[in-house]
């Protein structure tokens, strides 16, 4: 089974469960009518690898929700989780540190939670743009849950709740 084929089955898994409660998950093309100006997700796919629209992260958060599901496997949501928990305890590591060995162990307050901080983004957007791209279910998914904007260079499509 190859990693899109988990991420797949991950997200097809929470819209049956979203779809026992009566809540509505869109997880194709067709069924967000006029926010895509693609009719199929090789067309979309098509521009996406000429460069005339790109895929760009709409959040600026970090959902745990979004990581078990895009995330295919256990190594990269142990390294996203080890990130997570690294980015709160180096600052106390770097405190104890310092009385330890050097003051200069003080300076990892600052800077270390800000290196696991972006490593953790770094790992989510990449998992993010790789499963959009090569998933129309994927795509679907996170596109629903505002994770993910379309830019052609003329207008931004994103998913709006009201319509």
């Amino acid at each position: 089974m190859t990693q899109i084929e988990k991420i797949e089955n991950n997200i097809l898994k929470r819209v049956e469960l979203v779809k026992q409660k009566s809540l509505y998950i869109p997880i194709s093309f067709k069924e967000f009518n006029n926010d895509i100006p693609f009719k199929t997700f090789n067309e979309f796919k098509d521009e996406l690898t000429l460069g005339n629209v790109v895929i760009q992260k709409f959040n600026f958060g970090l959902d745990s929700f979004v990581v078990n599901n895009i995330f295919a496997s256990k190594t990269n949501i142990f390294r996203f989780y080890f990130y997570l928990i690294m980015m709160y305890l180096s600052p106390v590591i770097s405190i104890i540190l310092s009385f330890i060995y050097s003051f200069w162990w003080l300076v990892g307050v600052l800077f270390f939670p800000i290196i696991f901080l972006k490593l953790m983004k770094r790992l989510y957007s990449s998992y993010l743009f790789y499963a959009a791209s090569n998933s129309e279910i994927a795509f679907s998914f996170l596109f629903f849950l505002r994770e993910i904007s379309i830019k052609d260079f003329k207008t931004n499509y994103y998913w709006e709740k009201n319509k």
